[in-house]
């Protein structure tokens, strides 16, 4: 965290004596369980970002679930601290290939809730 309060300090964004305070109160908002949920929620908005740039540079993206964590930390050699959320295949899709049709989606309507349930 050092690194980032650095640079907020650099760029005037607090002083050197707010540093202790900040570290508190990211640890009471981030340490425990919700350190683990923070991080998650963090995940599904980056992969969100990533396919969204891969998009607009014409390159394909794919998020994928139901792999087994364990295997993907044993293949690519990741220590089990940390968790593996996710993954993205990422490529250019092959014109000479037809996909198939895409499955039911449910609708703006039947999705989202607007202002009370």
């Amino acid at each position: 965290m050092d690194p980032v309060l650095d640079d907020f300090i650099k760029r005037g964004a607090f002083n050197e004596e707010a540093r202790e305070g900040i570290k508190g109160m990211a640890k009471g908002l981030y340490g425990g369980d919700n350190e683990r949920a923070f991080a998650h929620r963090n995940v599904g908005l980056f992969a969100m970002s990533f396919m969204y740039a891969a998009e607009s540079l014409g390159v394909k993206t794919h998020p994928m679930d139901g792999f087994s964590a364990d295997a993907v930390k044993k293949a690519f050699n990741i220590p089990d601290y940390y968790d593996v959320v996710m993954l993205i295949a990422i490529g250019y899709f092959d014109e000479s290939k037809t996909l198939n049709p895409r499955g039911m989606r449910w609708s703006f309507e039947e999705a989202v809730v607007k202002e009370h349930f």
